[in-house]
């Protein structure tokens, strides 16, 4: 097992690990899952003793235990059998894929393809109570609204006076991807 206690790392002006504290149990695939500059690659190298921890303790023990760092969701989700999100050098959720999960169960996706790229208008859509978050990628427009609140009617009145025709509407269920933007107000930035 390893057992990282309070562990903190600071440089002049800037803390890169902020009171880290994790227990990585025998042959888990743990994932740290964060933006760059989130404080990764420095923790890793305070537990492989190339940087010393400003304060905190960290005890190993003699497993072969894989920590796998990334800022990739889909790596972390299909790897990892624990994964801590980290983002400014603190830890600020940890769990399982699906324990991570339900820190959004009140959050919902749906997905709007369209026939070809239009640009969309995501002021009027983001005026909508319960919208949380607007993208849109090539074709698709991914709206992420509170559980409950259906707005399906408003979004396809909304879309539809900007001329896109809406012919079908999918559903996705909460990830990783959601659980990040909820706990940081971003996306997961490379």
């Amino acid at each position: 097992m390893i057992c990282i206690d309070q562990v903190t790392k600071k440089y002049t002006d800037i803390t890169a690990v902020n009171d880290v504290s994790l227990k990585i149990q025998k042959g888990h695939i743990y994932g740290l899952l964060g933006p760059n500059g989130a404080g990764k690659t420095t923790l890793i190298n305070i537990l492989c003793g190339l940087l010393p921890a400003t304060s905190g303790k960290i005890t190993i023990g003699n497993y072969n235990i894989i920590i796998y760092t990334t800022h990739y969701i889909e790596k972390a989700e299909t790897l990892c059998n624990r994964i801590a999100i980290i983002d400014h050098g603190k830890i600020i959720a940890e769990g399982t894929n699906e324990e991570l999960k339900t820190l959004v169960k009140d959050k919902s996706r749906y997905i709007i393809p369209m026939q070809k790229e239009y640009p969309v208008n995501t002021i009027p859509l983001l005026q909508l109570q319960g919208i949380l978050h607007i993208e849109q990628k090539e074709n698709k427009i991914f709206i992420d609204n509170e559980t409950g609140v259906n707005k399906i009617s408003r979004i396809i009145i909304q879309l539809s006076e900007q001329d896109i025709h809406v012919s079908n509407v999918e559903m996705d269920v909460p990830n990783l991807e959601m659980v990040f933007l909820t706990l940081t107000g971003r996306k997961l930035r490379d």
